[in-house]
């Protein structure tokens, strides 16, 4: 939350994490950005239409002149706050990350002609630049979602003082990732529906899945495409901001997004073997926690050995960058 004081002692609490927002406020979010992204509205404008979304403030003006021109600047220097739903991703990352954390912070929020005139904003106002949402938070913001009469309970996600819980399962949520994925490289709705139905079967079945998917073509596509943007910001959220991130696939240059390939289900059928019962049906996280100790065990052990690093690379997978953040 951002607080923000008023001259006339007055405070006002303004969401700018996407785990604060309810699941009305998600849902229109997503239909702001995606008018934005399209080129229908402006940057400045979408923060304005969030900012009143999120305060309850309308933009009905004073009639004075000067008056109205005071309550214009108000709302626009509130709507500056809000920078939790874009980013901005320059083409020459060469350049941009040799710039000073806080200033490469800065022009990942705002555009450069939002910012004070320098030679950096200069050059960043003629690189080339894309604006993407910055969908990577750790909540599911759709708890529940109704299909007909029938209100379905989804799974939970959350970090509370930096300790990860979910009611995910590993069978879940590996599933859950290759639909994803099938649904990112078709645009399938047929799939879309058996992700949903996947994350709001509760508790899960994977037999009842393909029969709670019929029932998903009753749901609104709006509500189908969240649940699925929702799922893929977890993803992100655990590949770049956790510990986990080390199971995870290196980025792709080629790619915008990272790429996300555990390969879980032949992990899990691993740990089997190895004598882990009941892995797939165990919780996420457990099961997320075993992989990183086993991981860890297996570096370690390897380098002890005196195994150079470059092979222990071959050996794991790993890039030599993660291995010496490991060792």
């Amino acid at each position: 939350m951002i607080h923000l004081n008023f001259s006339n002692g007055h405070e006002l609490l303004l969401k700018n994490r996407w785990e604060e927002l309810s699941g009305k406020e998600y849902l229109t979010i997503l239909d702001y950005l995606s008018k934005c992204l399209s080129g229908k509205d402006s940057v400045p404008k979408l923060r304005v239409m969030i900012l009143f979304l999120l305060t309850g403030l309308n933009g009905r003006l004073h009639k004075d002149s000067e008056k109205s021109d005071r309550q214009s600047l108000n709302i626009y220097k509130m709507s500056q706050q809000l920078t939790f739903m874009l980013r901005i991703d320059y083409k020459a990352k060469k350049s941009f990350n040799s710039l000073k954390k806080d200033v490469r912070d800065k022009l990942e929020r705002y555009l450069p002609e939002e910012l004070d005139t320098t030679p950096i904003t200069r050059w960043a106002i003629k690189s080339q630049k894309t604006i993407i949402p910055d969908l990577v938070f750790a909540a599911n913001l759709l708890p529940t979602i109704k299909v007909g009469r029938e209100s379905l309970k989804g799974y939970t996600f959350n970090l509370n003082e930096r300790i990860l819980s979910t009611s995910l399962t590993t069978s879940q949520f590996i599933t859950a990732q290759t639909v994803s994925k099938e649904v990112s490289d078709t645009g399938d709705e047929y799939s879309l529906n058996i992700l949903v139905a996947i994350l709001y079967s509760s508790p899960y079945d994977s037999l009842s899945v393909m029969t709670l998917a019929k029932k998903m073509s009753h749901l609104d596509l709006r509500t189908k495409k969240a649940v699925y943007f929702n799922f893929n910001a977890i993803q992100s959220f655990l590949s770049t901001k956790t510990k986990y991130s080390i199971l995870f696939g290196e980025p792709d240059p080629k790619k915008k997004k990272p790429k996300i390939d555990l390969g879980l289900a032949s992990v899990a059928l691993s740990l089997i073997k190895s004598g882990y019962s009941n892995v797939e049906e165990s919780n996420l996280v457990h099961f997320f926690e075993i992989m990183y100790s086993e991981l860890i065990q297996n570096v370690t052990t390897l380098h002890v050995q005196g195994i150079p690093i470059d092979k222990i690379s071959e050996q794991t997978g790993l890039s030599l960058k993660k291995i010496n953040q490991i060792l």
